[in-house]
């Protein structure tokens, strides 16, 4: 059985692009073998689909860091820091 481009992207997107994770979850899901290298060759035939998605990733990452730059806990900590070496 094989899977589409729409699911095998979905998967990958869901995986935050990480090859092992989203080879992994498309056997759990699909029940079919699916090597991280499979992953990978599939991915880097669709460089723009491959680019939007380490885009996104590098979105979530950055408003996570400054939620966390921004909260309460992070400002606690942050004060510490310069007392300790």
């Amino acid at each position: 059985m094989k899977i589409t481009d729409e699911q095998f992207f979905a998967i990958l997107r869901e995986s935050a692009g990480l090859y092992a994770r989203t080879a992994r979850a498309i056997e759990k899901q699909h029940n079919i073998t699916y090597t991280r290298q499979s992953v990978k060759e599939r991915a880097e035939r669709h460089p723009e689909i491959l680019r939007d998605i380490e885009e996104e990733n590098k979105d979530v990452a950055e408003e996570g860091l400054h939620s966390l730059m921004r909260s309460k806990n992070a400002q606690r900590y942050t004060k510490r820091l310069p007392t300790r070496a």
